[in-house]
């Protein structure tokens, strides 16, 4: 049900010539866990708790100038359905993007990149700049990017998109910007790739396994399978085949899971790995990961830790499962494994799973070819791809025409010649 990203580097032969930032403290839209994702005050409350950078996202207007927005067209964080690609600067740059997460956040607009530049000029706040192209104007996207960061301090940011058509352009349109590619999985060419592109690194937004609710009947031996899958774990340098789990991100991540690690041992909770390892005489924090079984529900079980940690616990019945999966703030994907029809009908219904991706029989994995990809509540961000994805470029009207040579009223009334 998480999402992590993870910053991939280059095999050794090819790393001596890059410039890959350091490792930071990230915050994902901002202070998006406590104020209304990608807004200013969202931006200022991220700096004010100590991040170090700020991942954000980008939308391409009708006139060219850039809108700090994450969906292809509005919905979610602001009221209205039209898309992005058909709003102007001077028409998004008023709207609403507060309201939605409470009153007292009302009035906060949709920043645009222009004031978002002047704002990191003060600061001097860096920037994941994630370019959302919507399958579309990747070549435009790429020149009027480039005119608005020509002049702005080089090291201060980076511009990332899943799209590898506007990365591409980009390197033609502002060369010295430093870009990476976002994908859900490890490209098998990633290297060639990379190259090509002239990526500084790879973003993967893959879907991990976060909680595990198992029927009291099976707990044990899904416990003791567990163990053993988690001991034949392969952990290394990412550039090697063999390796299947790479270092975490930066030292900052390591405190951070251990201080989570450490507060469930405080309270007698069985926890299983966890530690780091010593791999290949590397500075890099390896880990072995974490099994945390749980009897009760923790607080530490509600948050992203954006560590590989899995917490196990035992239900009997499946409507609790399904409670417990649901009463966390994040929504991404989530799969049920049985055998029982009705339970897996139970699951994908209303009163299932909340979150935008649910899977019967296979992980949580959500890149499914034709199928809506987007999740719900804090990890909410409208859907991409899919049978239903041009709607976002649509406009819905509803037209009468009147064939006949009448003019009939509304509601039937007629009135008396008399």
């Amino acid at each position: 049900m998480a999402i992590t990203r993870a910053m991939l580097r280059r095999s050794a032969e090819e790393t001596h010539d890059m410039k890959i930032p350091p490792s930071r403290l990230e915050a994902h839209r901002g202070a998006s866990g406590a104020c209304p994702e990608n807004t200013m005050l969202a931006f200022a409350k991220a700096r004010e708790a100590g991040a170090l950078s700020i991942e954000t996202d980008l939308s391409l207007l009708a006139d060219g100038g850039f809108a700090v927005f994450h969906d292809s067209a509005l919905g979610r964080t602001v009221v209205g359905d039209a898309s992005l690609d058909s709003l102007t600067s001077a028409e998004i740059g008023t709207m609403d993007a507060g309201a939605w997460r409470g009153r007292e956040f009302a009035g906060e607009t949709v920043p645009l990149l222009e004031g978002l530049l002047h704002w990191q000029a003060d600061t001097g706040m860096r920037f994941n700049l994630e370019m959302k192209c919507h399958g579309a104007r990747q070549g435009e996207a790429a020149s009027a990017l480039a005119a608005q960061l020509a002049g702005v301090q080089p090291g201060l940011n980076m511009v990332s998109s899943f799209d590898a058509a506007f990365l591409a352009a980009l390197q033609t349109t502002l060369p010295a910007m430093p870009r990476a590619l976002v994908s859900e999985e490890l490209p098998e060419d990633w290297q060639e790739l990379a190259a090509r592109l002239g990526l500084e690194a790879l973003h993967l937004d893959k879907d991990i396994l976060r909680r595990l609710f198992v029927h009291k009947d099976i707990y044990d031996d899904c416990v003791e399978r567990l163990e053993k899958c988690f001991e034949e774990l392969v952990i290394g340098c990412p550039s090697k085949d063999s390796s299947q789990i790479g270092p975490l991100i930066s030292e900052d991540s390591f405190n951070s899971m251990q201080k989570i690690l450490e507060s469930l041992k405080a309270k007698n909770v069985s926890v299983i790995g966890g530690e780091r390892l010593d791999i290949e005489d590397s500075n890099e924090y390896y880990v072995k990961p974490a099994l945390v079984l749980v009897k009760e529900i923790e607080d530490e079980m509600l948050s992203e830790t954006f560590a590989p940690i899995l917490y196990v616990k035992s239900y009997e019945k499946i409507e609790d499962a399904i409670h417990m999966q649901n009463d966390v703030s994040q929504g991404l994907s989530s799969s049920i494994f049985t055998n029982d029809m009705r339970e897996s009908e139970l699951f994908l219904s209303e009163s299932g799973s909340d979150c935008g991706i649910a899977n019967v029989n296979i992980g949580t994995s959500g890149a499914e070819i034709g199928g809506a990809f987007g999740g719900e509540k804090d990890t909410g961000g409208g859907r991409e791809s899919g049978s239903d994805a041009w709607k976002n470029y649509m406009r819905r009207v509803t037209a009468t025409v009147n064939y006949g040579e009448d003019l009939p009223l509304a509601q039937g009334v007629e009135f008396d010649e008399s």
